[in-house]
């Protein structure tokens, strides 16, 4: 039989196909154009598609070797080949697509871990400020939930079953959910994602347009934390100085009772930071929330808080710090602590109710309010920026206010917890209401 034969391909024929003395040969198929079956010199014999790429005679000729006789049916042969014939009408052309994707498939997977890495390099080279907080979400969260697999499996449903699981993990405190933690979640591995669509790492963003679950009526009618009634100041003031707790904690809780500032920007204050002698706590525009420098005045009970923490041996920067090597964080396990050292206080818990760290904050600014403070002083003393217009040609910072504020609010405070030593401070208690005063 020639070697250029061409017959309607039969089990039979292909069994009695065998390889002339001049050497390989291949049997042509009258069913299917291109399908062939080759025979080498060894007697293997392969079915082969044979086509050109390209327009005409003109194209370049192209082989792809379907598998043995022995493995493969010849009805299976005659499917591949028509779905190969198809792919090169549209244009296609399927040996270099086989080219490419066995290159590819030799080529190191990009992994979670590799593309968390390089995110977080190119973080610090753009010195994004909360950049170890982001870092930290994203690989406690996201690559602890899903493992280290490759980049472009993290799909829009890992990220949510993620997001959800923070929303419904069970607190150390007996509450449910972490929804702050949630919160930073989803935005953070959003903005990752998109990165990473934007570097060429994965062809789109899978999160494009996720967002969180709408709030119902219930939800938007309620106001998130609270204020905190006198007794249960009381009872965290006295919690902070427990043997349970964590000395450096209980100090950072004793300074945020008394300025109100956010946790974490307290939790990263640093000596450099500090005037002590002057009374004064200057927070760099790189550690605020809103980027705005914020100047705190530090009343003498406040300085006596700071002067309480622990010193670290070492040149730790931080004044609160746990480990001498970065300031204060794991704030779940250390309210543990705290809420631990609270149940001597209240053994039945019938006298505090859930609170968090953040209604210290809330709880000193609405004690302003109730010592008669100027509202936009107060809001000052948080570091909140004023309306566009207001901060755009009213620079004064107001700092004496700030500081009569400060110091009023110290006193206040230390007459709560010492009634002896504050009966010349004048009680700010609701005068339309029969319950115990908030602060």
């Amino acid at each position: 039989m020639s070697a250029k034969a061409k017959v309607k391909l039969t089990k039979e024929r292909i069994r009695q196909f065998s390889t002339p003395p001049t050497g390989e040969a291949t049997l042509w198929d009258t069913e299917v154009l291109g399908l062939g079956v080759r025979c080498l010199p060894s007697g293997v014999k392969s079915y082969i598609v044979s086509y050109r790429s390209g327009y005409g005679r003109s194209g370049t000729a192209r082989r792809i070797t379907l598998g043995k006789v022995e493995s493969l049916r010849l009805e299976d042969a005659r499917e591949a080949a028509l779905e190969i014939r198809g792919a090169v009408l549209k244009g296609r052309d399927p040996v270099e697509e086989r080219r490419l994707a066995q290159l590819e498939a030799k080529k190191p997977k990009l992994t979670l871990s590799t593309a968390l890495e390089r995110y977080s390099a190119d973080q610090e080279r753009r010195g994004v400020k909360d950049r170890k907080s982001v870092s930290s979400s994203l690989n406690l969260h996201l690559l602890g939930h899903v493992g280290d697999v490759p980049l472009h499996d993290v799909d829009r449903r890992s990220v949510v079953e993620a997001v959800t699981l923070l929303e419904t993990k069970p607190r150390p405190d007996g509450g449910i959910g972490f929804p702050g933690a949630a919160k930073a979640l989803r935005s953070n591995a959003s903005t990752f994602l998109k990165w990473c669509a934007d570097q060429g790492m994965i062809s789109a963003n899978p999160l494009q347009g996720y967002r969180a679950a709408r709030k119902t009526r219930e939800q938007r009618l309620q106001q998130p934390g609270r204020e905190l009634r006198e007794s249960e100041l009381i009872a965290i003031w006295s919690a902070t100085k427990s043997e349970e707790v964590n000395p450096a904690f209980g100090a950072l809780l004793r300074v945020l009772i008394l300025t109100g500032q956010r946790k974490t920007e307290t939790a990263r204050m640093r000596w450099e930071d500090l005037d002590l002698a002057e009374g004064l706590w200057r927070i760099p525009k790189s550690e605020t929330k809103n980027g705005v420098a914020h100047e705190v005045p530090l009343p003498k009970a406040v300085v006596d808080a700071i002067q309480s923490a622990p010193r670290v041996v070492g040149d730790c920067p931080w004044v609160f710090s746990t480990n001498g090597k970065t300031p204060m964080s794991g704030w779940s396990k250390l309210t543990a602590k705290l809420r631990d050292a609270l149940g001597a206080v209240f053994p039945d818990n019938s006298e505090i109710e859930h609170w968090t760290l953040h209604d210290l904050r809330r709880t000193f600014r609405s004690g302003l309010t109730r010592l008669g403070v100027n509202p936009e002083v107060a809001e000052i003393m948080l570091n909140h920026r004023p309306e566009t217009l207001i901060a755009v040609y009213d620079r004064e910072p107001r700092l004496g206010e700030r500081r009569e504020a400060a110091e009023r609010w110290a006193l206040h405070v230390s007459s709560i917890l010492d009634p002896d030593a504050g009966k010349n401070v004048v009680q700010i208690g609701r005068a339309d209401s029969a319950e115990e005063p908030a602060v």
